[in-house]
Order: structure tokens, then C-alpha cells, then sequence
């Protein structure tokens, strides 16, 4: 899991673990939480959450919603901080261990569905 290059920058030396979140979004719905892991590198941003599910889903397909509105969540705070940045976020599935990247547009429609 930590030679996967694509997710190098989340455990590199200047990532932040158990990094705290605060925003309050255009829509005035504040949002605070503390995302596992974080990495921001110029105009790009790659957040990473821990989670422990036994069995761990296989596929992102099968990512629970509550899963998916968090991270909504934590990647709209960030949108704030940093409007002009990409914004990814991931799972890394604890029992398997795997870590999955939650696609772009369903990441989209969370954001969306915040308001």
C-alpha cells in the first residue's frame, strides 16, 4: 500500500495526518471534521480516510454512501480554502489492505448534493 506511487504524496514526509477541516460553504452549510490523512502540492490535494470494514468493498461501485458524504464533505472545505485546486480523496481499506480512489464524478455528485 505505501509504494503505490499514485498515493505516495499522503504518506510522504510533509503530509499531514489527523488534519483538521473548517469551512463554512457558499450555501452557509459549515462543515469541520478531521480527514486521517492529507497531502497539498501545489494545485493538487489528495485527502485519504482509514476505515476498518471487514470484508472491504472490492470495487468503488460498492463504497458506502455515508463513506462518500464524508469525503464530499472534507473535499467541499478544502474546494474553499483552495479554489483553484484539484481536489481527490480515498479510502485505505485497513482489513485488505487497499486503497481506493473515490471516483471524480461521484465525488462530484456529493459535492453537488451538499448544496
Amino acid at each position: 500500500v505505501l509504494d503505490d506511487p499514485a498515493f505516495a504524496p499522503v504518506f510522504a514526509p510533509d503530509s499531514r495526518a489527523e488534519a483538521p477541516l473548517v469551512a463554512i460553504l457558499a450555501n452557509g452549510r459549515r462543515i469541520a471534521g478531521t480527514v486521517d490523512r492529507l497531502a497539498i502540492r501545489g494545485d493538487q490535494i489528495l485527502a485519504l480516510d482509514f476505515k476498518t470494514d471487514r470484508p472491504a468493498p472490492r470495487d468503488a461501485a460498492d463504497l458506502p454512501e455515508a463513506y462518500v458524504a464524508q469525503m464530499a464533505a472534507y473535499a467541499a472545505a478544502l474546494r474553499v480554502a483552495f479554489p483553484a485546486a484539484r481536489v481527490r480523496c480515498a479510502l485505505l481499506w485497513t482489513e485488505a489492505p487497499a486503497l481506493m480512489e473515490i471516483p471524480a464524478e461521484r465525488l462530484a455528485a456529493a459535492i453537488a448534493a451538499l448544496g
